[in-house]
């Protein structure tokens, strides 16, 4: 940290929350991702190694 103090580390239980809330993000804006990079790529194998 920039004042000399050391970063604080989640327990690992708050680890899972946060993973449980990144999972549910990212299957939120899936579909939203998934067509912005077809279009942008219009390879569906492309898109699916990207999103």
């Amino acid at each position: 940290m920039p004042d000399g103090s050391e970063p604080e580390h989640l327990p690992p239980d708050d680890d899972m929350t946060n993973l449980a809330d990144m999972t549910e993000v990212y299957s939120s804006y899936k579909s939203a991702l998934f067509s912005l990079a077809f279009r942008m790529l219009g390879s569906v194998t492309d898109v699916e190694d990207i999103v």
